[in-house]
């Protein structure tokens, strides 16, 4: 199973992101070529840069589920000693931490793109379901922002004004912008994603 942890992933976009800016800005600073030669420049250290980070942080273990433990991700973990766990679950993307008594934790994620994260998703709902039917040991699932009422309503309100600015731009310009159009819907279509996936549980 390969697998992230969590803070490395997000450090990794992060590093991409720095990498191309510093790389692109330096080769403008530097030459006087067009500035498309310069977000090439950049675009090319990023992708040489994340072909040799990736295979370094990506983590690949054989994971064991018994009626008592998990044995893998570099540990064994024993359900006694989970205190409580959250799974969050995305297109091709699963995310799980567990918290332990001692308030330690473990948290990772699996994106598709960035590995083969179909077992890493299929685990983590499996674990999402023996977790639930335990009934030797209390383990508390805590619930993600889109499985909570705030969520919800929170994705109706921003869907609500979405649609009062998209008519208010109608009425005042006379004329709708695609762009401006597909943006708002591309940044809503992954929250009710999440919020219809929750509901159907």
């Amino acid at each position: 199973v390969e697998y992230f942890k969590a803070g490395s992933l997000l450090i990794f976009f992060i590093s991409i992101i720095f990498v191309f800016i510093l790389c692109a800005v330096t080769f403008s600073n530097f030459t006087k070529y067009n500035p498309v030669f310069s977000l090439l420049f950049g675009l090319i250290i990023s992708a040489i840069y994340y072909f040799i980070v990736k295979p370094k942080i990506t983590l690949n273990s054989n994971i064991n589920v018994t009626s008592e433990n998990i044995e893998g991700f570099g540990r064994n973990i024993s359900f006694s000693n989970i205190l409580n766990y959250r799974t969050y679950f995305m297109a091709g993307t699963a995310r799980i931490k567990i918290t332990m008594n001692d308030n330690t934790k473990v948290h990772l994620s699996a994106s598709q793109g960035m590995c083969d994260s179909k077992k890493f998703i299929s685990l983590c709902k499996y674990l999402d379901k023996s977790f639930q039917n335990q009934n030797s040991y209390s383990i508390e699932k805590k619930r993600t922002f889109l499985e909570t009422k705030t969520g919800y309503y929170t994705v109706i309100g921003l869907t609500i004004c979405y649609l009062l600015i998209i008519a208010y731009s109608m009425f005042i310009d006379k004329e709708l912008k695609f762009g401006s159009l597909f943006i708002g819907l591309g940044a809503l279509a992954p929250l009710w994603s999440g919020v219809l996936r929750h509901s159907r549980k």
